[in-house]
């Protein structure tokens, strides 16, 4: 559809170029324009100003549209696939049901934009400017939205896992429900945002700042803080029970910590849990201030899983505790076929040099054991 005064000769001063089409709005800048239904496909309209106007449906894909005004346009059902819309002016657009897959958005300034609801995968959103843009469920995940600027925007049970937020500013965003599984948010600026009953499983937050940040009901299982700095949040629904903290002290109380995991094929027998207790001494005296300690001991498919908790240790030194503690396990299995020596070692068992006992009593079996199992695992997590 074309409507107004210049009816069907609209779609011919586009034609004529750029320069043509936008030398005729000037002259007018306030008059309705509408090109619903045209098809602009691949066509070369960089810094073409159709603010204001009615684009419905309208077919732009594959367009160069980049530094184009598209301010408080209509472009509900509108084709963008693969445009190319670098620094465009989207301020207030409406792009509701929109195409905009594999699009082009870096730099793009779409405050206020209306982008609900919009499946924005393949999209490129790098530093653009999305400030109180209303992107309540849509689909982000795995989005390049880095250095973007989202402050005061609207995301509530958005769907941002894996994507990519660092140095986002997200100072005050309404982020209820949404899914940042995954998320890489280093050093994004989460000042004050709603994060309340959002889902933050193995999401990425280093040195991000959650100052003010509601975090009720949030899951956290796996995510990374360090570094992170917070110097009040509130925990309740409605962000008015204030929680204050040290420096450092929210990444120690709420950081998820490491672990070992060792697994009894089969089933844990009472000689291995007599003797967990030395393994886990064991691993403190090698591994001081570590805080090694046990967290669970629980049933699996295939046998039972010792889950250790390390609470101060770098990937090296993690690495190194997981070594020691399976080849620790080694020698529990290894003896799984020697009563005589499970025997002795039980009715001698002191903490201080029991492992020691047993790891030379097991000798070159508990060696092969271990290396069979660290084998294996390396296998499963490849």
């Amino acid at each position: 559809m074309v409507f107004g005064m210049a009816g069907k000769m609209l779609p011919e001063i586009l034609r004529q170029g750029v320069e043509a089409w936008n030398h005729w709005r000037s002259l007018d800048p306030e008059y309705p324009v509408g090109l619903s239904g045209e098809v602009l496909k691949r066509r070369d309209l960089q810094g073409v100003n159709l603010s204001r106007a009615y684009l419905g449906r309208t077919n732009l894909r594959e367009a160069n549209l980049q530094e184009a005004s598209f301010r408080r346009s209509n472009l509900n059902w509108a084709d963008l696939q693969g445009a190319d819309l670098r620094r465009a002016d989207l301020h207030g657009a409406d792009l509701r049901f929109a195409n905009l897959r594999g699009a082009n958005l870096a730099e793009a300034n779409l405050q206020q934009a209306n982008l609900k609801e919009l499946n924005l995968q393949e999209v490129n959103l790098y530093g653009a400017d999305l400030r109180e843009a209303h992107l309540g469920n849509a689909f982000l995940s795995d989005l390049n939205l880095r250095d973007a600027d989202m402050r005061e925007a609207y995301l509530q049970d958005a769907n941002l896992s894996f994507a990519r937020l660092q140095g986002t500013r997200l100072q005050g965003a309404y982020l209820h429900g949404v899914n940042l599984h995954g998320a890489y948010l280093q050093q994004a600026d989460l000042t004050g945002a709603n994060l309340g009953a959002a889902r933050l499983q193995d999401a990425r937050l280093t040195e991000a700042v959650l100052t003010g940040a509601i975090l009720w009901e949030t899951q956290r299982s796996g995510w990374s803080i360090k570094r992170v700095i917070c110097e009040y949040a509130y925990w309740d629904v409605l962000g008015q029970e204030e929680t204050r903290y040290a420096p450092g002290e929210f990444e120690k109380l709420y950081k998820e910590q490491a672990r070992v995991e060792l697994v009894y094929p089969g089933g844990i027998s009472v000689f291995e849990v007599n003797t967990l207790p030395a393994l886990l001494q064991h691993l403190a005296e090698q591994y001081p201030d570590t805080g090694v300690r046990l967290k669970s001991i629980e049933e699996t498919g295939g046998g039972v899983r010792v889950s250790i908790h390390v609470e101060e240790a770098d990937a090296q030194a993690l690495e190194s505790i997981r070594e020691e503690a399976k080849r620790a396990q080694g020698a529990q299995i290894a003896l799984r076929d020697r009563p005589a020596e499970r025997l002795e070692i039980e009715k001698q068992m002191m903490l201080s040099n029991m492992l020691p006992r047993m790891l030379a009593a097991a000798g070159q079996k508990a060696a092969d054991r271990a290396n069979t199992i660290v084998a294996k695992e390396s296998g499963e997590g490849a």
